[in-house]
């Protein structure tokens, strides 16, 4: 079932794949808890994660609710090798479409504890920049949650520590949005504020190119909306905005161009 919706869900639009896709949500909502209990940790991720291609469904909410529910289990351990970051990752991005659900917000939070675990390292080799960069995303969803704000300052501290954390082959553009606009949910925040300079100082770097990056419009429009949380903060360039603003008034003069035609 968890490769069908992963299948389904590359094709949101698709209305034979939506209306297969509810009656699979349906299934998971009837199913009894012990049946859920021998779903496998990548088998509930890729559900989850299927299922958050359509946030307006309610069949796909309260089948992630259901979910949801069974990882705040006790007997349910994130700290299972099974649950890599990866897995974390995806759980915690897909469980934040429903920001309102108490019980998807009660997942997220016993998530961000298990990352603020002191046991648990960011440092291992398959922790990825995108896993971090999901992970933050999805936990901001809730800025007023204690556990979700010690696990992305956990985050933004790996991020100041890490010399390589956002060099090439590390961090993808989009990547870099996601981080800086997650991070800026806790304005206060000392260490997201830091992290947020090292990813400014990271674009006001000569030998990075924003073209070479693949940086969209959307990409920029997000990183100066989130860096300019701090305009007049220590550690983040005030000449960033401008840098990061004149590409993105040009992409959008392109824009309109195309649009208007010859």
């Amino acid at each position: 079932m968890s490769l069908l919706i992963n299948a389904f869900s590359e094709l949101p639009d698709n209305q034979s794949c939506g209306h297969a896709v509810v009656y699979m949500a349906n299934h998971i909502v009837g199913l009894e808890s012990e049946r859920l209990e021998r779903f496998a940790p990548l088998q509930l991720s890729m559900i989850v994660n299927g299922f958050s291609n359509w946030p307006q469904c309610r069949e796909c909410e309260q089948a992630c609710g259901k979910i949801a529910q069974r990882l705040c289990d006790e007997d349910c351990s994130l700290k299972d090798e099974q649950f890599n970051a990866q897995n974390l990752a995806k759980l915690a991005n897909a469980l934040s479409k429903w920001p309102e659900s108490e019980e998807c917000k009660l997942a997220c939070e016993k998530i961000a504890r298990c990352l603020s675990d002191k046991g648990y390292s960011l440092n291992q080799k398959q922790i990825e920049a995108r896993h971090l960069a999901n992970l933050a995303s999805g936990l901001s969803k809730w800025p007023e949650s204690k556990e979700c704000k010690r696990a992305c300052e956990k985050i933004a501290q790996h991020l100041c520590d890490e010399v390589d954390s956002l060099q090439d082959g590390h961090a993808t553009a989009q990547d870099l949005a996601n981080l800086a606009n997650a991070l800026t949910r806790w304005p206060e925040s000392t260490v997201c504020r830091q992290a947020c300079g090292k990813i400014a100082w990271r674009l006001c770097d000569k030998n990075y190119n924003l073209k070479n990056q693949q940086f969209t419009i959307q990409n920029l429009t997000s990183l100066v909306n989130a860096l300019s949380v701090w305009p007049k903060k220590q550690g983040v360039p005030t000449g960033l905005q401008e840098d990061c603003v004149a590409p993105v008034r040009r992409g959008r003069h392109a824009e309109e161009r195309a649009l208007q035609g010859p």
